[in-house]
Formats: structure tokens, sequence, C-alpha cells
């Protein structure tokens, strides 16, 4: 059952005094128009699984906290809201490998409303590998002169490459095994010298057996990914070509242009024309940064696909400057986010000689503040809170602090996004069977 306690929340770029009051609820949070929010909170690994271990906390819109609830089994802790309030989630763990190393992840969601239901941690990913394994092998026929692969693209297998004729070994992990699954295969040779492919759709998964690729090579395709308004001054504008087999992107291709102009420039990409979503994936390269990314996932033909940098526009970061207690930032330009996204890193060593990792992960709406001032948290969690300096001898090391803005054209406003949480930050990995464009602008100090 989920534990419900009395509960509110937090907006805007900033808790007023950067502190949470851990005293009672005033007499506004038993409103009747409160509404329950439900959070779930997973691990951050990619394997989907609940952390039982975390705690939730709940804050009105001044930064009080009204309610601090232990996630059930399942991951989940629920409490009433009022709009523009804020949930922090505190998940610790030890290092498996080094009990004198602890994992401190915080997340703060803000701008939260009554009948929320947010989602804290990582989805599971169709590719997550862990547990037992177990082995298939593939055979096929060598091209004339062959000169490369075969390489196999599989959703959660690993794969050997072909050498000489040798049968390739496929590993599967019983955490992303299903009972079929597809198989792109590539290979270079042939007469004139090219890549050449075979798709394979709704191959049964048994372990200890052979599957046949069928000698049926036929030359890859070609894609032309034509990049529009291409700032000036950039050291690199790449792009990435990802097949999407089994709901994970496989990367068939990725070329650039190298200084180049402003405006349009065109990159050609190796592109299979098989019956699975492409992701194209644009970004431009300043010095060893990387300001923006635009993705476009295309279920249709994708031989020809235009990534416009001015659609979804978005502010551009310049210099972010952290310090102990958040971070400032400069920007230009304009635009309609969906969200805003924070990530703040510190590491710190304890006076028993344990050494915290920490990471905090914000996200809010959008508003015109420059700066981030992180939450402090509930006394009882001191030992957690990279904010709090236990010896002024050894203070917090910042080790990474940046912002980014986001913008899906799947995805309304604020609202649509917050229940999808700061995973949207990767502009790549979501969605991964719908139509869209989505805008990543981001900026950071390391």
């Amino acid at each position: 059952m989920l534990a419900v306690c009395v509960a509110a929340c937090d907006g805007g770029s900033a808790l007023p005094d950067g502190a949470i009051d851990a005293g009672p609820a005033s007499d506004s949070a038993v409103d009747a128009s409160f509404a329950p929010v439900d959070v779930t909170v997973r691990s951050w690994t990619g394997d989907g699984l609940a952390d039982a271990t975390a705690t939730v906390v709940f804050l009105d819109p001044s930064g009080a906290v009204t309610s601090q609830v232990s996630c059930d089994a399942q991951g989940h802790a629920s409490a009433p809201i009022v709009a523009g309030g804020s949930v922090i989630v505190i998940q610790s763990t030890k290092d498996p490998t080094n009990l004198a190393r602890q994992y401190e992840r915080l997340t703060q969601i803000r701008g939260v409303k009554p009948g929320d239901e947010l989602l804290v941690g990582r989805s599971k990913k169709a590719d997550n590998r862990r547990g037992i394994t177990s082995v298939m092998s593939a055979s096929y026929n060598l091209l004339p002169q062959p000169s490369g692969g075969p390489y196999l693209a599989i959703g959660c297998a690993d794969t050997s490459s072909g050498n000489a004729g040798a049968p390739i070994t496929l590993t599967f992990h019983d955490s992303c095994v299903t009972p079929t699954f597809d198989m792109l295969s590539l290979q270079d040779g042939g007469s004139p010298l090219a890549r050449h492919y075979v798709w394979q759709q709704g191959l049964p998964y048994a372990p200890g057996t052979t599957v046949t690729i069928p000698n049926t090579w036929q030359p890859i395709g070609q894609n032309t990914t034509t990049v529009l308004n291409t700032p000036g001054g950039l050291t690199r504008v790449f792009a990435q070509l990802d097949a999407v087999i089994n709901g994970v992107p496989r990367e068939i291709d990725r070329r650039g242009v190298e200084t180049p102009p402003s405006g349009t420039n065109t990159i050609p990409l190796r592109y299979a024309p098989i019956s699975t979503p492409t992701l194209v994936t644009a970004s431009t390269v300043r010095g060893i940064e990387i300001p923006e990314r635009q993705a476009r996932l295309v279920t249709g033909n994708a031989s020809s696909v235009t990534v416009d940098l001015a659609e979804l526009p978005l502010p551009s970061i310049g210099v972010v400057t952290p310090n102990q207690m958040g971070m400032t930032w400069s920007e230009s330009g304009t635009g309609n986010p969906d969200a805003r996204i924070f990530h703040w890193a510190a590491s710190w060593t304890d006076n028993n000689q344990v050494t915290h990792e920490a990471l905090w992960e914000i996200m809010e709406p959008t508003d015109s503040g420059r700066t981030l001032v992180l939450p402090s948290l509930p006394p009882a969690f001191a030992s957690h809170d990279p904010t709090v300096i236990l010896d002024p001898l050894r203070p917090p090391m910042i080790r990474t602090a940046g912002v980014s803005y986001i913008d899906y054209d799947n995805i309304a406003d604020y609202d649509a996004a917050r229940p999808h949480g700061a995973e949207l930050r990767d502009v790549g990995a979501r969605f991964l069977s719908t139509p869209h464009a989505a805008h990543l602008s981001q900026g950071a100090r390391n």
C-alpha cells in the first residue's frame, strides 16, 4: 500500500533561500484542494527495477517540507500536494565493489501539480543486459572479395564479428530476451567494393541453435541528411543514422563536415531501407563542446531527412559558472522549451574515510532566472548533502555543472514533459516508435 502524507511543492529556478524547513506543515497544507502526487523511483542503471530504499520529500511552494515518505517495495511514494511545489528524491547506495565509496543520487522536480504521476531514475532500456546469458550462433556466406564483417545489429544480444566464414556468436541476456528478434546483418565486399545488408525479422530465440543469414545480400542504400540554419563559427557539424531494432538504436553510419559554413550543410550517410524506424541525429561542435543536438525519428522512407536547427528554437547556453551551492550561467536567444534541466556533481570524503559522489538532477519550468540554488536536504540526510560542509578543510569538490533546455514537437508544454522526468534530456532515446523531432540546447563546466 502506498504511504500517503500531507504535502506540497515548489517552482521557479531556485528555492527562496536554498534551504528546506523541516518543521510542521502550515495550515494551508491541509487545504481540501490537495490531491496526491505519485512518485515512482527506479534505479539509475537502466534495468527498470524499483528502488525500495529511496526517500521522497514533498515540499510546498515556499520550500517547506510537508511530508517525507519512504518508498514501498514497488518504488512508489505518494502524498497530497498543491500546485507549485516540488518533490525531492534521495537515493543513496554503496559501491558493491568498494564499500569506501557511496553514491548520492539527488533529484528534484519543480512546478508539480496535484494528481501528477512522476518518474525518477531511469526507465528500463530495451537493451539492458544483465543476468544469465545464453548463446546462439549465425552462419553466413561471404561476399566475393570480402573485406569486412559480417557485423550484426540486434536489440538484445552481444555479437562477435564474422571471421573468414566462421560462425558468429550471439550472446543474449535474460533481462531483455524476447520470444523472437530482428537482425540486420552488414558485410563489406563485392565488386565494386561496397557495404551490403540482409534484414531478417521474427527470428525465434532458441538457445543452442544456429540462425542462417540468407545469401541475399543487397547493396546498402544512401541517405542524404540536410542540416539547415547551421550556426557560424562551428568546429564541426555531424550526423548519425541509427536503425531502431526491437526498440534499440543501432548505429549504421556517422559522418560530419569540418568547419562547416553557416546555413545549409549536406551529409551523406549509409542507410538500410528496412521496415523499422530510423533515427537521425544532428549535432553541432564548438571546440570540444556539443552545444546543441536535434533528433528526428522517421518511420517511413528515410533516404532524405532534413534537420532544421532553427526549428524548435531554444536559448543558447553561454558560460556556466558552478559554485558550492549551485551555478549561474549566461544565455542568448529565445524559444519555448518544454523544460529546463540542471545537473551538478561533486565529491567529498567524510570523517569515516568514505568518499561520497553526489549528483543533483533538477527539472523545472523555464523562467528568466540565470541562477540555480541547490536545495538543502532535511537534517536527517545531512551526511548525504553536498551543500553541507562538515569539514571546512575538505569541502566538496565540484566535478561538473550544466544546464539544458529541451523541446519536443510531440510534447505540448511543461505539464506534458514533467511526468517523463529528466530522461527527456537524452533526445535520441525517447519515443523510438513515434515520428517526432526533439531539440537539446546545453552548456556545462567540467
